[in-house]
């Protein structure tokens, strides 16, 4: 032959497949999804990617790799709130404490009321309680209590309070969020 017989004969569109992507991801198969979104990358290359790159990222970070979640992350560019909230989340994965807090600032001052398109069950508040994390692990006390005095008014913890109180108000939300 002269080639192109085996090529698909219509190419699947970015539209298609970041809708694809997606559509797998929030069904929770994020293997299948971290495919199609790798096919999108590499079928168009000098598209706008940032939702397919986003996606990317989410499924990376889903399956643990935060590393590779984080480079896809950093591919999505801002401003992409979801980019933001996963970059949040695989910054405290990989004790990147300086880096959490920066990502879930910026996504809260964006948009306060924050939900995960593609999983509410992911909210401002799952943000602000690793932005607490982070604090608490860089030992800024000050900005643990400022989480907390949205997350749980009437806490009755001070950026005085013991660690070790700061540390169970969060690991009680921890099991709320």
């Amino acid at each position: 032959g002269c080639g192109g017989e085996n090529k698909k004969s219509e190419k699947i569109s970015l539209i298609q497949l970041t809708e694809l992507g997606w559509d797998l991801f929030e069904t929770t198969n994020y293997d299948s999804s971290l495919i199609v979104f790798t096919d999108a990358i590499l079928d168009y290359p000098s598209e706008n990617l940032s939702e397919v790159y986003s996606g990317r990222g989410w499924c990376y970070a889903y399956l643990g790799n935060y590393t590779d979640a984080l480079n896809d992350i950093a591919s999505a560019g801002s401003p992409n709130l979801d980019a933001l909230a996963g970059s949040c989340f695989a910054y405290l994965a990989l004790n990147d404490y300086n880096n959490a807090a920066v990502s879930g600032n910026s996504l809260i001052a964006a948009n306060s009321s924050y939900i995960f398109s593609h999983d509410n069950t992911i909210t401002s508040s799952d943000v602000r309680l690793a932005i607490a994390q982070a604090y608490f692990f860089l030992g800024n006390y000050a900005n643990v209590i400022l989480q907390l005095d949205v997350l749980a008014p009437g806490h009755g913890l001070t950026a005085n309070s013991s660690s070790s109180a700061i540390l169970a108000q969060l690991m009680v939300l921890d099991q709320i969020n």
